[in-house]
């Protein structure tokens, strides 16, 4: 999954946490809400109404999913660096608290508002109330019902999130520079593009790094990484091999590169998913076909940075700097 789809999603949930928790602990609050269109005071339970005690409910319960979403992110790409955390947090923290003031704003102005003559109160429930009597349409569109308000509470902070992902350093992956993102002729000599993956470059095999070659680096390229990962795994994205700082003049990597921090020709060595220095490569849960990514980029930084990154730790400290990029995809099953 990639880091703005998780963003959307995690936002989703705070909204509609945030909605759930302005209601049912805002009326704890010792003084009557507000309608949040007027301001006049209104009672505990009507549709619009906000309170002190409402909003902080609503910014904890929104907080809280954005904490977890941060803990258990499967990207990788908001907890790589302390930064990314406090945005993220804060993103969706926003975000929901955003939706669930959409939800009131709606709820204060169209959402279908109905009463019931026996009881004589104004209600949600329609054709029936409580008590068992019709309702009749007293204000609002009469189709956007607490159903589609709910809705759009949390479309409206997935939109949030997905546009803040685009202007703010977090969820969006590796923000590129180049226009044209796919101009290194980049290929792996030991299977095509999209086929299979020779069992000799797996678990089941020798587990050696493929042969990897390249051409048409753009100008100021200053380095160039590689990121192999598996986005099928049952975990989330999964990384096989990071290696980086390698040099601008190299045009390949042979087969069967060593398992250390750096390596013929200078190149740097991450630390891929299995805890190791270097590649390790597939292997997918018996009876499962994945897919396996090889990524390169081309860098407008030096090679300069130490060996041990993580993806998340490479492709954070990336983002801006990349002048083009190129893929190559091979699966694997057992």
């Amino acid at each position: 999954m990639q880091g703005w789809l998780w963003l959307g999603f995690a936002a989703a949930l705070a909204a509609a946490n945030a909605d759930t928790w302005a209601t049912e602990l805002g009326v704890l609050s010792a003084t009557p809400p507000s309608l949040i269109t007027t301001g006049k005071v209104a009672e505990y339970g009507d549709s619009g109404a906000i309170s002190t005690a409402g909003l902080l409910a609503a910014a904890g319960g929104s907080s809280l999913i954005a904490v977890l979403a941060v803990l258990f992110d499967p990207t990788g790409l908001m907890n790589s660096t302390p930064a990314n955390i406090v945005v993220a947090v804060a993103l969706i923290t926003l975000a929901g608290l955003a939706g669930s003031l959409v939800d009131s704003l709606l709820g204060a102005t169209k959402q279908a508002i109905y009463y019931c003559p026996a009881c004589h109160k104004e209600t949600e429930r329609h054709p029936l109330h409580s008590c068992g009597t019709p309702t009749t349409l007293l204000r609002g569109w009469s189709w956007l019902n607490n159903d589609w308000v709910n809705a759009t509470c949390t479309t409206s902070a997935i939109l949030l999130a997905f546009a803040a992902s685009f202007v703010l350093p977090v969820g969006s992956g590796v923000w590129n520079k180049g226009e044209t993102m796919n101009n290194i002729q980049f290929t792996v000599s030991s299977f095509a593009d999209g086929q299979p993956i020779p069992k000799m470059y797996s678990c089941d095999g020798a587990n050696l790094s493929p042969a990897l070659a390249w051409s048409d680096v753009p100008a100021g390229t200053q380095s160039l990484a590689l990121v192999v990962e598996d986005p099928d795994a049952p975990s989330g994205i999964f990384t096989h091999w990071v290696i980086y700082n390698i040099s601008p003049e190299r045009d390949k990597l042979p087969q069967g590169v060593a398992k250390t921090e750096t390596v013929s020709g200078g190149s740097t060595q991450g630390i891929n998913d299995f805890r190791q220095l270097g590649y390790d490569g597939p292997c997918p849960p018996r009876g499962s076909n994945h897919r396996y990514y090889f990524t390169l980029y081309a860098l407008d930084l030096p090679a300069s940075w130490p060996a041990g990154y993580s993806r998340a730790q490479l492709l954070s400290a990336i983002q801006g700097h990349v002048l083009a990029q190129a893929q190559w995809m091979g699966t694997y099953q057992r």
